[in-house]
């Protein structure tokens, strides 16, 4: 059995109450975790004093129950796998799923869907700047081409990176999320006001050659 998300909060405690679920469903298994090329450690804090709170990689692994749980921000997702056919491996899955799908993260899924409706206001606007249109209309339509691009382009980064939030610390050691994303946020903005002015450059441009 296999699932996977992209969208997902985790602090330090759902960590720890994620191996504490696995150690209901059978009190005698050991849950092994590890990060990168499989180096394993003792505890989350183990790996949090050699690696930093925010490991590229984390895996719980518990192969007497047979399920196995892998968190990487290179990909950005998470991906629940079982490693046996038994009830006690699907109880575990179907348990650790509801779990995650608890903690997925709404804030990046909301940003994260923005192209999917402003990449066709684009498009109608790209096929529009090729009619016939007054001054006026014409800087608006490439103004408006420019901004939705920008907003596009932006938020799907910026989706993709809140999506995902997996971190060795406590929720109260955690900064907020305006002091951990404001560089991505001020990002977005200046990149829809650089496109909005590179809109309006553009259309003086070809209406001071048009006038020639």
């Amino acid at each position: 059995m296999y699932w996977t998300s992209r969208s997902i909060r985790l602090f330090r405690q759902d960590l720890e109450d994620l191996v504490a679920l696995f150690g209901k469903i059978d009190e005698n298994s050991t849950t092994i975790l590890s990060g990168e090329h499989g180096k394993t450690y003792e505890s989350f804090e183990d790996m949090k004093n050699k690696e930093g709170s925010d490991i590229s990689t984390i895996v719980l692994r518990n192969p007497a129950i047979g399920v196995e749980v892998r968190l990487s921000s290179s990909i950005a997702g998470i991906a629940l796998d079982t490693m046996k056919g038994t009830e006690e491996a699907e109880l575990a899955f179907y348990k650790a799923k509801e779990f995650l799908e608890a903690h997925r993260r709404r804030s990046g899924e909301i940003v994260g869907s923005i192209p999917y409706w402003v990449w066709p206001v684009a498009g109608v606007l790209f096929f529009e700047s090729f009619r016939s249109h007054s001054d006026t209309w014409g800087a608006i339509i490439a103004i408006c081409l420019l901004s939705s691009i920008g907003i596009a382009v932006g938020s799907g980064k910026l989706g993709k990176r809140l999506s995902y939030m997996v971190t060795l610390d406590r929720k109260h050691e955690r900064p907020t999320f305006f002091r951990r994303n404001k560089d991505q946020l001020i990002l977005l903005i200046v990149t829809s006001i650089l496109s909005a002015a590179l809109g309006i450059l553009a259309t003086l441009f070809v209406q001071y050659l048009s006038k020639k």
